[in-house]
């Protein structure tokens, strides 16, 4: 049980300075061609270092639930990232916009006529 609180301990004390750094992290600069930043890139480290103790059904769990959680959230920065264009006004009948959401699949736009 002593080993088990120290290792407890231990863990909860790299997990405060981990997210002392991961702030610093969203706070430094980075590149604008790269799409993840250092802080995406180690939760996602963080991420893989845990399911990797999983078993196989946990970690499939956490597949389907990752899957689902990054589609939701997709859809929400959908909503609040505005869109780019321009407006052009036309006879022609109005398009109708869907929104297809699917694991893996969030946010897609696909445009239908009348």
């Amino acid at each position: 049980m002593r080993e088990f609180t120290k290792s407890l301990l231990s863990y909860s004390l790299a997990m405060s300075l981990f997210g002392l750094k991961q702030a610093e992290n969203l706070l430094t600069r980075t590149d604008p061609d790269e799409p993840r930043g250092p802080a995406a890139k180690a939760f996602d480290e963080i991420s893989h270092a845990t399911q990797d103790q999983f078993g196989e059904t946990l970690r499939s769990f956490f597949r389907m639930m990752d899957n689902v959680q990054r589609g939701a959230v997709s859809l929400a920065f959908s909503f609040l990232t505005p869109t780019v264009g321009k407006v052009e006004w036309t006879s022609e009948p109005p398009q109708h916009e869907v929104v297809i959401v699917g694991l893996g699949d969030a946010g897609r736009r696909e445009h239908y006529g009348r």
